[in-house]
């Protein structure tokens, strides 16, 4: 079972927001029994609870079929990691001279999930589905998909991820940069 979730917040949705994530996304790279990650995930989830607020665009995906399920992982790893290659770091002594633009108020979270497919996770999945269309990109069902991602069984967890986009805390994303290629797949979140 794959499920992703991308959502594009405003850096100031709270004080030192990039920074919270980054010491929350630290704190995974110890983090490997099951418990473990689910206590890693219920703090993402607190977190998200109180910034989605501020996400002003997401994307969110998911399947419960085998091979579809992996793909999709896989591609949405390879597709973070190449945007976050891109033009967004910059360093202390780097100006803003290539930049679209420089206004820096989005970053970009991303958490997913590679979940084996077993009968325990059956409901939550059914649940996942029948999310109606009108309410995909609804603030509710963001924390409503957390909140059941949580549900899962995380012995049965075969892979995740969480990607903070730009990396670091001294850049951000602006309007332009999540309006040009590459980005047309998010849709405003009400």
């Amino acid at each position: 079972i794959f499920i992703g979730l991308q959502v594009v917040i405003l850096d100031n949705a709270i004080d030192n927001l990039r920074s919270i994530i980054h010491q929350i996304i630290e704190e995974k790279s110890q983090v490997e029994e099951p418990d473990d990650k689910k206590n890693f995930y219920l703090k993402i989830r607190s977190l998200l609870s109180e910034i989605i607020y501020a996400g002003e665009y997401g994307f969110w995906d998911f399947s419960a079929h085998s091979s579809e399920a992996e793909e999709k992982f896989n591609t949405w790893i390879e597709e973070i990691q190449a945007s976050s290659m891109e033009s967004y770091n910059v360093t202390d002594d780097e100006t803003d001279i290539d930049r679209i633009s420089a206004d820096k108020r989005y970053v970009s979270l991303s958490i997913l999930f590679l979940f084996e497919n077993t009968e325990i996770h059956n409901k939550i999945s059914e649940e996942i589905e029948s999310i109606n269309e009108d309410v995909f990109n609804d603030k509710v069902t963001y924390e409503a998909l957390m909140d059941k991602i949580i549900r899962f069984d995380f012995n049965y967890l075969l892979g995740d991820a969480i990607f903070l986009v730009p990396g670091n805390d001294m850049d951000g994303l602006s309007w332009e940069d999540i309006h040009s290629e590459g980005w047309e797949y998010l849709k405003p979140i009400f």
